[in-house]
């Protein structure tokens, strides 16, 4: 059953921040209070949205003084892509001196290491790992280790299915053992897909939105499978 009242309290808050996202866009709605609430955002913190695309989340850093920037490899003319990819050059524009965007690959980023204090990259992993690649994202993560400050946070999070063999292959978890660095909270509990499965707390994407907004079309199925995102900050550690 669909917490309708616990949907609408992650939409106000989403809206009091001054972030765009609706309902329909089922997964930022606790991506966005999960990370500004768990991130340690403050003053003067260098940041990065990784894979940023057209989210609020660079903008809303910036207004509370973060120096903000972003990284995409669709700037401008988007051709055949998805309205929702990318970075149209008037959002570039509306966001002039408060965002330094950056046009590059997450498998080549364009900066020198050790150059962020905060790195988000919210829900995109997902769209470079298929079922045939389940870890062809590895290089994209090692990528945002390296120019990670010490110390710094990277705050990942990634859209999954409950069912295994939708990506198979593909554990959350397996990332973060391959990224090396100590979750933020010592103690976090890595939750298991049976785990999330069973939790009454756990919010899943509808049926009827599943389907109109074609979440399982990238990965050959057309039916429903039960999606939520999951989500892990871990910190660099010093040398």
């Amino acid at each position: 059953m669909i917490d309708y009242a616990k949907v609408s309290n992650m939409v106000r808050y989403i809206s009091e921040k001054g972030l765009w996202a609706e309902w329909r866009y089922v997964t930022r709605c606790w991506e966005y209070p999960w990370i500004l609430e768990n991130g340690h955002f403050g003053e003067g913190l260098k940041c990065l949205d990784a894979g940023c695309g057209q989210s609020p989340l660079p903008g809303y850093l910036n207004s509370i003084g973060c120096d903000s920037h972003g990284l995409d490899y669709l700037q401008g003319e988007k051709g055949e892509y998805p309205i929702t990819y990318g970075i149209p050059q008037d959002w570039i524009k509306m966001l002039r001196g408060k965002v330094k965007y950056h046009h590059g690959s997450m498998f080549n980023a364009p900066f020198p290491g050790d150059t962020f204090d905060r790195i988000t990259c919210v829900s995109v992993l997902e769209h470079i790992l298929s079922p045939r690649q389940p870890h062809a994202h590895h290089p994209c993560l090692a990528e945002l280790k390296r120019i990670l400050k010490p110390g710094g946070l990277l705050i990942v999070t990634v859209d999954y299915f409950t069912n295994p063999d939708i990506i198979p292959g593909y554990d959350y978890r397996d990332d973060i053992a391959y990224l090396d660095m100590p979750p933020l909270h010592p103690h976090s509990h890595l939750w298991t897909r049976e785990e999330i499965a069973i939790d009454e707390d756990a919010f899943f994407v509808p049926p009827q939105l599943y389907l109109e907004m074609g979440y399982g079309e990238g990965f050959n199925q057309k039916i429903y499978h039960r999606l939520t995102s999951v989500g892990y900050i871990l910190q660099k550690p010093h040398a």
